[in-house]
């Protein structure tokens, strides 16, 4: 499972909410990974933005709040999944995230792709 961290910054510590959540994960044996990033929409680049959204929208910063963004500045989070559609795995490449899915989700898939 993948939530957002919402961290601010490199390095900081996540909620006292998330804690909880991450200790109830482990003890129910879940896969989980809090974003390195503040949310999901932080992992998109602006080659994909433009490709999507077009050439005024930005990409958010790392730990860029998508919701302190004007409303003219944001785009649909169902759009989301559009975006990582189209981007490549260098794109994530260096991230937690891509670590995450790399040593974490891939290998799951592999092993029960016979069951």
């Amino acid at each position: 499972m993948i939530f957002d961290s919402e961290f601010e910054s490199e390095g900081a510590a996540l909620k006292a909410e998330f804690k909880a959540f991450v200790t109830n994960c482990e003890d129910l044996n879940f896969n989980i990974f809090p974003t390195d990033y503040h949310s999901m929409e932080n992992y998109t680049t602006q080659r994909v933005i433009k490709m999507e959204l077009g050439p005024d929208d930005v990409a958010l910063s790392k730990y860029e709040n998508f919701s302190s963004r004007p409303k003219e500045n944001k785009w649909g989070k169902t759009l989301n999944w559009k975006m990582f559609r189209e981007m490549t795995i260098s794109e994530l490449d260096g991230s937690a995230l891509y670590a995450f899915i790399k040593n974490t989700l891939v290998p799951l898939t592999v092993n029960n792709a016979d069951d």
